[in-house]
């Protein structure tokens, strides 16, 4: 997805678990590079917080690609 709408996502890490993983962060977004108003909302989903929860990982990464989508097909809802 980065690589098809860079303007819209970033994907990042935000250090490593106590097990030596990486912890991604997916930014969505109109203009992810740029610095955001302070009183623009924002929304946080989190996934794998407890042990091997694959289909949560999973579930994010497609919600990640449908609004994005959505987002470039001018999708209301």
């Amino acid at each position: 997805m980065k690589q098809s709408f860079p303007e819209n996502v970033d994907f990042y890490s935000i250090g490593k678990s106590v097990q030596g993983r990486e912890m991604y962060i997916a930014r969505l977004g109109n203009a992810v590079k740029k610095v955001r108003a302070k009183l623009v909302p924002k929304m946080k989903i989190v996934a794998n917080m407890h042990g091997d929860e694959t289909l949560g990982r999973v579930l994010n990464l497609m919600l990640i690609v449908d609004l994005v989508k959505g987002n470039r097909a001018k999708n209301k809802r």
